[in-house]
């Protein structure tokens, strides 16, 4: 008896020892007792998660459950069945000593022990390879739905550094943390059900251990709810770091930001950075680590003096040698189990709080009302939009109508306010005052979404789908309307790219950008011509064209302006452009200044009226004519031979 006390009690003490001895290489100052013990106390929120084990555990498991029934269904059995075979083990063992203590042979109970260890371990083996499928499928599951309730948030949410931090905290805990929920509970409700059989088995040879273990597993758990606290704080406040630290190394790799680095050799800048903002994420994981380990060791001598306070007690009975050997497995193996069962809820209680930061994401995130899809007009009612963290509105009591059919052009200086404008008409913005309408068939109706289907856009900033061409058009109306070869040829080839599409290897098939095997990457003005593309494959009746020769060559500019209303067909155009001589056929133009609408009318009724459109347009002009007097003026030159 002594013997088994002693060796279990040391193997118990080695653990301890060794973590003391992390404690001290990680921090010279060593940590109190008494700081862990203040903390411990103080922490209602983590007392709560504690008491609330069960409910994550419940919310966890719902989510495995929803994912696939049949591997919910196996694992369980598969923990039921280690906790079974944990009971029998310690009983056969029993039955074992029993035999050659009174001198019978023990071979049957041998066997039937290998064979119940064998089985143990092989379901264990089958429940880990259950738990790495299931972890998968509950990711896909949580990652569809993130992207589902994200896809359908309003666009101002993606301008909002706060939403963006939620959105990163959701998205990483949706793909990399939900694999450990569904290990977390599984490895909980295991750990729990072996302890459970083993309790039965202890309750059976000895009762009045169970009191002294108890209370040991009480401070384990508390010590397990102290260190998810820690855990998740740490993980919250590095959302943001973790987010910055992820723009700078795509800053560092992408071919983009990589031209100017390279040129200006300042990579080194970003890098020093990056490498600062880890190093404050490695010395707060080192605090971490330092209070974890302070935490378990604590837990490790309170389970050891549980347990040698339990088995002085047994000593001290009058018990059967079998029983007191099937007793010592069985206490050394719930002490086992209950240092697992705390491990496992720690890291449960730690990751499955990503549950609540998907849930409250998904609550959090407004969801747009019923959609408008079809309108004849569109109208901005006295709108002012002031951007979030701004003073002066970019947008100031803008009031216009746009119509089918009718091409209307927004022109001002820089910043006056067209980008924004273009935003709000598309529903895009919600308007900080005022409001925007559209006609439909029942009359005006209030926008406060996207105008889905009604308003195709393409700004400056347009999307470059790395995907093939076709996918790059089709992605423009909805997945029900399937579109044959021949529709989008006619669309590249209203917008000049027909001919360069052509001769891609695969045709519409080919996939674009350089991120991928086998793609084939466009120049600026290419991409910009499919992105136009798109739109005008879009059934919306209405089209807004954001500078949309930005990236389009001099004479590609002209030839596009110069059939915007072919290309339009019949559709309403909202055309923004800096260079006044290519709006002059607009039906209407609206000239921006700082926000507010200072003229409306035609080219010639706007020149007539001598203000500011005529002022910029005749310096645009002047300058246009300057340029082509020093293109003259230079000298021919021969070539070099």
């Amino acid at each position: 008896m002594a013997v088994t006390t002693l060796f279990i009690t040391n193997s118990i003490w080695a653990q301890c020892t060794k973590q003391a001895w992390a404690i001290i290489n990680l921090n010279k100052s060593t940590l109190s007792a008494r700081g862990i013990t203040r903390d411990m106390t103080e922490s209602a929120a983590n007392r709560r998660r504690a008491r609330n084990l069960g409910r994550q555990a419940g919310a966890a498991f719902g989510l495995i459950w929803s994912s696939s029934r049949p591997i919910a269904s196996i694992l369980v059995l598969g923990a039921a069945a280690v906790a079974a075979l944990t009971a029998l083990e310690v009983l056969l063992l029993r039955n074992v000593v029993a035999n050659l203590d009174a001198g019978a042979t023990a071979t049957v109970s041998l066997v039937l022990f290998g064979l119940a260890a064998a089985t143990r371990r092989t379901t264990m083996a089958v429940s880990r390879q259950g738990q790495l499928y299931a972890g998968r499928i509950v990711e896909q599951t949580a990652t569809s739905e993130l992207l589902e309730t994200a896809s359908q948030a309003p666009f101002e949410e993606f301008e909002n550094p706060d939403y963006q931090d939620r959105l990163a905290r959701a998205l990483q805990g949706a793909t990399n943390r939900m694999w450990q929920v569904v290990v977390g509970v599984l490895a909980v409700v295991t750990s729990a059900l072996s302890a459970a059989s083993l309790v039965f088995v202890i309750a059976a040879l000895a009762p009045q251990l169970l009191f002294v273990l108890g209370l040991a597993a009480v401070f384990v758990f508390a010590a397990a709810a102290f260190k998810s606290k820690m855990n998740y704080q740490l993980f919250v406040a590095d959302t943001q770091p973790d987010r910055e630290r992820a723009y700078l190394r795509s800053a560092l790799t992408s071919p983009v930001e990589g031209k100017e680095l390279r040129l200006f050799g300042t990579a080194d800048a970003l890098l020093r950075r990056h490498d600062d903002n880890f190093a404050l994420r490695i010395r707060a994981l080192a605090g971490l680590i330092r209070k974890r380990l302070a935490v378990d060791l604590m837990s490790n001598l309170v389970m050891a003096g549980a347990l040698v306070v339990a088995l002085i007690l047994v000593a001290r009975s009058n018990v059967a040698l079998a029983n007191v050997a099937a007793i010592a497995v069985a206490a050394q193996q719930l002490t086992s189990h209950l240092l697992s069962l705390s491990n496992s809820a720690t890291g449960l209680l730690e990751s499955s709080q990503v549950l609540d930061d998907l849930e409250q994401f998904r609550n959090d995130t407004p969801q747009p009302p019923s959609e408008i899809r079809e309108a004849t007009a569109l109208r901005l009612d006295n709108v002012t939009y002031t951007y979030p963290g701004t003073v002066a509105p970019a947008v100031n009591t803008l009031s216009f109508e746009l119509h089918s059919g009718e091409i209307v052009a927004l022109v001002g200086t820089n910043g006056s306010g067209k980008s924004t404008t273009a935003k709000l008409l598309s529903g895009l913005y919600t308007p900080t005052s005022g409001s925007v309408w559209a006609q439909t068939a029942i009359g005006w109706q209030l926008v406060e979404e996207p105008l889905v289907g009604v308003a195709a856009a393409l700004f400056q900033d347009f999307a470059r789908y790395e995907l093939t061409v076709k996918e790059n058009l089709s992605i423009s109306r909805p997945s029900t309307d399937r579109s044959d070869d021949s529709s989008l040829q006619d669309q590249l080839t209203k917008v000049g790219l027909e001919p360069d599409t052509r001769h891609l290897r695969d045709g519409l098939d080919s996939r674009l950008g350089r991120r991928f095997t086998s793609g084939v990457n466009l120049s600026g003005g290419q991409w910009q011509r499919l992105a136009l593309a798109r739109v005008l494959h879009s059934p919306s009746p209405f089209i807004i064209l954001d500078e949309p020769s930005a990236a389009v060559d001099a004479q590609g500019e002209a030839e596009l302006f110069g059939q915007v209303r072919e290309l339009a067909g019949g559709r309403g155009v909202l055309l923004i452009s800096h260079r006044f001589a290519t709006v002059r056929n607009a039906d209407r133009i609206l000239v921006l200044d700082e926000g507010h609408l200072v003229q409306n009318g035609s080219h010639d009724e706007l020149m007539a009226a001598d203000g500011p459109y005529r002022a910029l347009f005749d310096t645009q002009q002047r300058m246009l004519m300057g340029e082509d007097n020093h293109a003259s003026d230079r000298p021919s030159v021969e070539p070099v031979r």
